[in-house]
């Protein structure tokens, strides 16, 4: 017998994904009364999913999994935000669309396509190396900051005048932060 999952993990992302979900149900209930067989609590925790068919078990890249979720990561906390349920909402931040085209190639679909870690960090060293030093001082603004932003933006040019002062890195390294 298959490993069976929960019928809601992972998740529908459509509505043509939870339609086959019922038929499939649908199907499964009308087999089993076909052979004289009841099921006789068909709730969500009664009921399994053989994810094979949805999951390969060909073997794929680890390192390219890495790169994606990696990439995944950046793109959610930085530049679109995440919207999930009412526990998990992560706005964004305005400024960092300069990394756009390396997190684009970090989750493409086709693994072979992404690169590797190595190309990653050179990209990455590549891109901060071309930012000017009023870009890397410049504040992170979340998306969805309204009422706040001119106090916060104050405050902020107050602080980095102080840091500059104290001849403090606009990219602090750990020893830096001491």
């Amino acid at each position: 017998m298959p490993w069976l999952r929960d019928v809601m993990d992972p998740r529908f992302r459509t509505i043509g994904e939870a339609i086959q979900f019922f038929k499939e149900m649908i199907e499964g209930l009308q087999y089993m009364h076909e052979n004289n067989v009841a099921h006789r609590d068909c709730a969500r925790n009664n009921m399994g999913m053989d994810a094979n068919s949805m999951y390969t078990h060909i073997p794929c890249d680890p390192f390219a999994t890495d790169v994606y979720i990696l990439g995944t990561m950046i793109r959610t906390s930085l530049l679109d935000g995440e919207q999930g349920d009412m526990y998990i909402s992560r706005p964004g931040v305005h400024g960092f669309e300069f990394l756009r085209p390396l997190v684009n190639d970090m989750i493409t679909d086709d693994p072979s396509n992404r690169p590797t870690m190595n190309e990653v960090a050179s990209r990455f060293s590549s891109i901060v190396g071309k930012l000017r030093w009023w870009k890397l001082r410049s504040r992170a603004v979340q998306k969805d900051e309204f009422l706040t932003t001119p106090f916060r933006a104050l405050y902020h040019l107050f602080w980095t005048a102080s840091m500059m002062l104290l001849l403090k890195p606009a990219i602090p390294s750990p020893k830096d932060l001491h």
